[in-house]
């Protein structure tokens, strides 16, 4: 065994080390700490540092991101809580997938609405269930109400639904965000009618790693992995 590890390190510096033998070697010559420090510094590269939080309120439209984006970014969003679509007379509450919570009994003025003006029609609302837009669509046609959906603006303090020429589309409690040309991302609750709402969905929202960063750290890794099977075990 230490004559073949031998031979193996006179290979190894007796030809042009590529980036990833030297990551190799680095991580052979350094102590157990640093050998942890190295993967795990591979791995964070597969992470972005481009983190958000934002609450999405209700009772707006749209809530800004504060994020501007590039054309073809691809964004990683997670949501969680809950909303009430219809505080005067539901409730209505729904998580951010659009999923009924607390659904609105046969007595509340709601329940007529979301029985009759959504879909699937002349269904009531149930409690596991979701219902969609029908007569009046929300920010997104196909979103159920109450989800979280995502939508790009050209400018940076929209005034209404018409400065979205691309609409909303559905990112729930998690989903992904392409954006399909520069401007600045919005978060909304899928309802056409926002100002009887409360409640706030908490979202975090993560810039995923270019597909040649990620290559990249990925190859370094299996070459690493290869090389302590074969070497070092």
């Amino acid at each position: 065994m230490r004559r073949r590890l031998r031979q193996t390190n006179h290979f190894l510096t007796s030809v042009s080390p590529s980036p990833i033998s030297q990551l190799v070697s680095t991580y052979r010559k350094k102590s157990t700490i640093l050998r942890g420090a190295f993967i795990a510094s591979l791995l964070l590269l597969t992470t972005s540092a481009h983190a958000a939080f934002v609450n999405v309120d209700s009772s707006q439209t749209f809530n800004s991101t504060g994020i501007q984006v590039i054309a073809g970014q691809v964004y990683f969003v997670t949501a969680t809580g809950s909303v009430n679509l219809a505080t005067g007379d539901g409730p209505y509450i729904t998580d951010p997938d659009g999923t009924i919570l607390v659904a609105p009994n046969s007595s509340a003025g709601s329940y007529f609405f979301f029985t009759s003006m959504t879909s699937p029609g002349g269904t009531p609302p149930a409690v596991g269930d979701r219902k969609y837009p029908l007569l009046y669509p929300g920010q997104s046609a196909t979103a159920a109400l109450g989800a979280l959906v995502a939508g790009l603006s050209a400018i940076a303090n929209p005034t209404g639904l018409s400065d979205f020429p691309s609409g909303f589309e559905l990112i729930g409690s998690s989903g992904f965000f392409i954006a399909p040309s520069g401007g600045y991302l919005f978060f909304a609750v899928n309802d056409n009618a926002p100002g009887d709402n409360l409640g706030t969905y908490s979202a975090e929202i993560t810039l995923t790693p270019e597909p040649g960063t990620l290559s990249l750290t990925v190859s370094a890794f299996a070459a690493w992995l290869c090389v302590r099977r074969r070497y070092l075990s």
